[in-house]
């Protein structure tokens, strides 16, 4: 044992260098030992707490944070990818904005009432099912999604067709009578091309053309005439051409209005020409879905009835038909139809509503030469 305590005595100085070691490494150092002698202490402040305002200043920023505004020229909001419309058939992308346009109506009218614009032809589609295409509504300015709102229901009738009929009554002459003006009008057969005189009346102004006792003893087509009363006669002079002369000729055209009672609407009768006899037909038809088929065959003076109203024709030609709504007692002028007029028949199909919460998807259809799809937002 005695030959081994050195062995032991340096065991132990081992072990207090290793402890000292151990000590140095985990003890932070003194400010004296980093900086030395020069090293110069920080002043010592007195801290006061932050008032209320300071609180609610810094608490701002968290509890009411700023809204994002899009910086100018950028449409599209906060990650949110922007919308472009493709077009195949010129192979170009518009970027969808606000005043962009789906068959010239904008898509923000179609979201100002939360109509889905990406349905392919969603501006012929009836989305109320009123009779009115989404595009005719957004021309008049009434709501696509309320079918109690829309334009007057005569805004879709076109005057198809007029069939002539010759009147049977000419006029014929004026002569003076005892310092009156009398007028011989003829009641003429019904070959147009070689009308025969059945009759000669001859009236003054005011009078009515045939009275009711002699009305009796005429055949029953004619008895008519009895409502007819002469009402003004306009002396007029007329400057034509006579191709079989080769001269330039002064034509007696005066007119003779004669009014029927019944309706209150003067026929003009030019002298010695063929007028268009009240009896003319009017052909009407209705710019609806399934109906466009469907004709309205009036007479002048005759009442009709469309989309629950009742009107009368007051006056029909092959340019346009005049009729009146009984109810208001107000006269509305329908045009003739024209080929275009076919494009205001809505599409028999709604179009669901464009839902608050629906992500666009990429779509296509083949009735359609658009394709919407969304694109990445910009980096």
């Amino acid at each position: 044992m005695k030959n081994h305590w050195h062995h032991l005595l340096l065991i132990l100085l081992s072990l207090i260098a290793a402890a000292l070691l151990f000590q140095k490494a985990t003890s932070f150092p003194t400010p004296e030992e980093i900086g030395g002698p020069n090293l110069k202490k920080p002043p010592q402040k007195n801290l006061t707490p932050p008032t209320k305002e300071e609180l609610q200043a810094i608490q701002s920023p968290w509890t009411e944070p700023k809204e994002w505004i899009a910086p100018p020229g950028v449409p599209n909001q906060l990650f949110i990818p922007r919308m472009w419309l493709y077009f195949p058939d010129r192979n170009e992308a518009e970027l969808i904005q606000g005043n962009l346009e789906i068959d010239g109506i904008p898509i923000s009218w179609f979201e100002k009432y939360r109509i889905n614009w990406r349905i392919p032809k969603i501006a012929f589609i009836d989305s109320d099912q009123d009779g009115f295409s989404n595009l005719y509504e957004y021309r008049k300015n009434t709501a696509p999604s309320d079918p109690q709102e829309h334009p007057d229901y005569t805004e879709l009738l076109r005057l198809k067709d007029f069939e002539i009929i010759p009147f049977r009554l000419r006029f014929q002459a004026v002569n003076m009578l005892d310092g009156q003006e009398v007028f011989q009008i003829n009641l003429m057969d019904d070959n147009p091309r070689f009308p025969r005189t059945l009759r000669a009346f001859n009236k003054r102004i005011k009078e009515r053309m045939i009275t009711p006792e002699a009305a009796k003893l005429l055949p029953e087509r004619d008895r008519v005439f009895q409502h007819f009363i002469i009402d003004a006669y306009r002396p007029k002079r007329q400057t034509q051409f006579n191709e079989s002369t080769n001269l330039t000729e002064e034509v007696d055209v005066s007119e003779l209005d004669i009014v029927d009672e019944r309706i209150g609407v003067p026929i003009t009768l030019v002298l010695n020409k063929i007028t268009i006899s009240p009896d003319s037909s009017a052909v009407l038809i209705p710019l609806l879905p399934g109906r466009t088929n469907q004709e309205i065959r009036v007479r002048q003076g005759e009442d009709f009835e469309f989309q629950s109203q009742q009107y009368r024709l007051i006056k029909a030609t092959s340019e346009n038909a005049i009729i009146r709504n009984l109810a208001n007692d107000t006269e509305i002028t329908i045009p003739r139809l024209q080929n275009k007029d076919l494009d205001l028949v809505p599409i028999n199909s709604t179009a669901p509503p464009l839902e608050p919460t629906e992500t666009p998807s990429p779509t296509t259809s083949p009735d359609t030469t658009r394709t919407t799809s969304p694109l990445p937002a910009d980096q």
